[in-house]
C-alpha cells in the first residue's frame, strides 16, 4: 500500500500544487468581495460533505460489484476469493490513485467560490456579443429559435429536461469509474487532470473574464437592450407547469441577482459551457473503451448541449468554444504524459 500511495503522490503532486495555488486565489477573491470567514468555512464544509458522500457512494458500488464478480467467478469459495480481491484492491494502484485523485477533484470545487464573484469582479457585459455571434453563425437566427422549431410544443421538453439535469449524474458516474475502476494509470490520471483543469481554466478563470448570464436571463439583466429572446421567454412562460424544475432554478438565480445577493455559490454563468466541456471529456475518454461507449457518449453529449441551448442557459457559441477548449486540454495532457513517460523510470504512470 505504501508503495502505491507513494507512486500516486508522485503522479499527482504537480496537479495538487496547481490546485492549491488556484484555491488560495479563489479564497482570497471571495473574502475580498465580502464573504465572512464563517461563511467560507461553511462553504468548505459543504464541499467536504459533497465529496465524502460521493466517495462513499462510489466505493460502496465498487465493493458490491467486486463481490458479485467473485460470486460468479468462484462458486463455492466466494468469501475467500472476495477477501483476496479486497486485499489486492486496497493495496493496489487503483485505490491509491482514486484517493489522491479525489483530493484533486475536491480542490477543483473551489471554482464555485470564484464563480460567485463574477458579477462583482467583472460585471456581466458579454451577452450581447455572444448573441450576435450566435446569430451570425446560424444564418441570421438565434439557435434557440431553430431548436424551438424542431423540438418545441412540449413533446420533447421532459426528455430535454432529463438530459440537462441528468448531466450531473452522468458526469459523476464517469468520474467515479475513472477514479475507482480504471485500470490504466495513464487514462485515470489524464481524465482527472482534464476534469480538474477544465474547472479551473474554463469554469473559473474563463467564466470570470467572459462574464455572461445566458439567453434565459438576457431580458432581466439587460433591460435597456432589445428583447432578443422574447420567443424563448414566451415559450417558457407558456410551459411553466411542465418545466417546473427549470423555473425553480431560474427563479432562484434571478431572485439572487435582482436582490443583489452577495456571493451566490451558483451564480449565472454562460461562457464557457461546462455541460459541453465535461461531455466532451467523457466522449474522449470513452473513445479508449470501445466504439459503442464512444457512440453513446457522443449522443449523450449532443443531447446535453442541445438541452442547454434549448432552455436558454447557454449560447451555442459557449458550447462550441468549450468543446474545442476541452479537446485542446485533452490533446495537451496527452503530449505531456507521453513526454513524461519517455523520461520516467519504468512503472511510472503505466
Amino acid at each position: 500500500m505504501k508503495q502505491s500511495f507513494a507512486q500516486a503522490w508522485r503522479d499527482y503532486r504537480l496537479l495538487l500544487l496547481i490546485g492549491l495555488i488556484y484555491d488560495v486565489f479563489a479564497v482570497a477573491q471571495i473574502l475580498h468581495f465580502g464573504l465572512s470567514f464563517a461563511g467560507l468555512v461553511g462553504w468548505i464544509c459543504l464541499a467536504l460533505r459533497h465529496v465524502t458522500g460521493l466517495t462513499l457512494l462510489f466505493l460502496s458500488l465498487v465493493l458490491a460489484g467486486g463481490f458479485l464478480r467473485e460470486v460468479g467467478r468462484s462458486p463455492g469459495r466466494e468469501i475467500a476469493a472476495y477477501k483476496a480481491w479486497l486485499c489486492a484492491y486496497f493495496n493496489g494502484p487503483v485505490f491509491a490513485g482514486a484517493v489522491i485523485g479525489f483530493i484533486a477533484c475536491f480542490q477543483s470545487l473551489f471554482f464555485i467560490m470564484q464563480k460567485a464573484t463574477i458579477r462583482f469582479a467583472n460585471p456581466y457585459h458579454w451577452d450581447a456579443t455572444f448573441a450576435g455571434i450566435d446569430e451570425a453563425l446560424h444564418f441570421g437566427r438565434y439557435p434557440g429559435d431553430w431548436l424551438l422549431d424542431a423540438f418545441g410544443g412540449g413533446r420533447f421538453d421532459f426528455l430535454l429536461q432529463m438530459l440537462y439535469v441528468g448531466w450531473f449524474f452522468y458526469m459523476y458516474v464517469a468520474l467515479g469509474f475513472a477514479l475507482f475502476c480504471e485500470k490504466s494509470s495513464v487514462l485515470r490520471f489524464r481524465f482527472v487532470s482534464c476534469y480538474v483543469l477544465g474547472w479551473y481554466l474554463l469554469g473559473g478563470l474563463a467564466a470570470t473574464y467572459f462574464s455572461s448570464a445566458g439567453p434565459v436571463f438576457f431580458h432581466d439583466i439587460y433591460p435597456e437592450l432589445p428583447p432578443l429572446y422574447e420567443r424563448l421567454g414566451a415559450y417558457l412562460a407558456a410551459h411553466k407547469e411542465s418545466l417546473s424544475p427549470f423555473f425553480f432554478l431560474y427563479d432562484n438565480l434571478l431572485m439572487w441577482y435582482r436582490h443583489k445577493a452577495q456571493l451566490v455559490p451558483n451564480a449565472p454563468s454562460a461562457m464557457p459551457s461546462m455541460h459541453a466541456a465535461t461531455s466532451t471529456l467523457i466522449a474522449l475518454y470513452a473513445f479508449h473503451h470501445g466504439r459503442v461507449l464512444f457512440a453513446v457518449a457522443v449522443l449523450m453529449g449532443l443531447g446535453i448541449v442541445t438541452s442547454s441551448i434549448y432552455f436558454g442557459f447557454h449560447y451555442a457559441i459557449d458550447s462550441y468554444v468549450s468543446i474545442l477548449a476541452m479537446g485542446g486540454i485533452w490533446w495537451g495532457t496527452g503530449r505531456v504524459f507521453r513526454r513524461r513517460a519517455e523520461n520516467s523510470p519504468a512503472g511510472a504512470l503505466s
